[in-house]
């Protein structure tokens, strides 16, 4: 995992997006043949179970899965450190690891900020991995063959990618899916 400075990498997709929670188009881009909307009991992060269940799944759709792009939210308080949070990691140190620290660039979205770090697939567990418990807010491989969105305050992950993909998604037990389209809405009543 490595934090970025540049976050031209995002552009893309800040480009393409509806407006702020309006619809899956506001989290996931309109480039995709298919979309899918995977549930979690969390907001704002998939569990660990399906996190890595979809881990397995992307790899077989992308011709380069190793170099990806993860974005994070930037209001989480861990992001921050002391005095914005202090707490207990599993080496039993009471400040985060100093990569957790990002740099200041930001992308910027409507109504959200993320910092932006770059790394294979796997650094998707890395915040998990060192007691957050979070999976990676916004997220893509550099060929942008699929994308997937977690908004901080939905119980659910959105997904755009090839229609093979999105198959791929709704058969597999482990994950809960369902298709979606980048119209239809998102939210508590959704």
């Amino acid at each position: 995992m490595q934090w970025s400075e540049d976050v031209a990498a995002a552009r893309w997709i800040v480009e393409r997006l509806h407006p702020f929670a309006q619809d899956v188009g506001s989290l996931v881009p309109e480039a995709f043949a298919a979309y899918a909307r995977i549930r979690h009991p969390e907001a704002g992060t998939l569990d660990r179970p399906q996190l890595d269940a979809l881990l397995e799944v992307l790899p077989r759709h992308a011709p380069e899965p190793g170099s990806c792009w993860f974005a994070i939210w930037d209001g989480y308080a861990w992001l921050h450190g002391p005095p914005a949070m202090t707490a207990l990691t599993r080496d039993g140190s009471a400040d985060p690891p100093a990569w957790i620290t990002p740099p200041l660039a930001r992308i910027q979205m409507p109504s959200r900020s993320f910092a932006l770090y770059r790394g294979g697939l796997d650094a998707a567990r890395a915040l998990w991995d060192v007691s957050w418990e979070q999976s990676p807010n916004l997220w893509w491989p550099d060929d942008r063959s699929w994308c997937v969105a977690t908004e901080i305050d939905l119980t659910s992950t959105y997904l755009g990618g090839s229609a093979a993909l999105v198959r791929d998604l709704l058969d597999d037990r482990r994950i809960n899916a369902q298709p979606a389209r980048p119209g239809d809405p998102i939210g508590a009543g959704a």
